[in-house]
């Protein structure tokens, strides 16, 4: 990641880690770290623009649901079952749920 660093926007990374840099804050198109340098310990991804992320706190994305429903309804433990059934199920069923 150190040679292409141009391509992030490290800001958000502690100052004190290896490969902060606010020479790219908020640019457009350059990638951002979603967990700041805080290493994932479970991804759970179901389709495009829908997954969940353990860390040291949760963050869950599901484009087209909404999010009092997400914040109410799914948890991250419940997304590795949804892996098991067929997930255009799934979303058909939340997507009535929040109609």
């Amino acid at each position: 990641m150190t040679s292409n660093l141009q391509h992030y926007d490290t800001s958000a990374y502690p100052k004190t880690h290896p490969i902060y840099n606010p020479a790219n804050a908020k640019v457009i198109g350059k990638f951002k770290g979603e967990t700041n340098s805080i290493p994932p310990e479970e991804f759970v991804g179901l389709i495009s623009k829908m997954y969940s992320l353990k860390c040291n706190y949760p963050k869950m994305t599901a484009k087209g649901i909404k999010k009092s429903y997400m914040k109410h309804h799914v948890r991250h433990l419940s997304m590795p079952y949804v892996t098991k059934v067929d997930p255009r199920l799934v979303l058909k069923h939340l997507n009535q749920q929040t109609m």
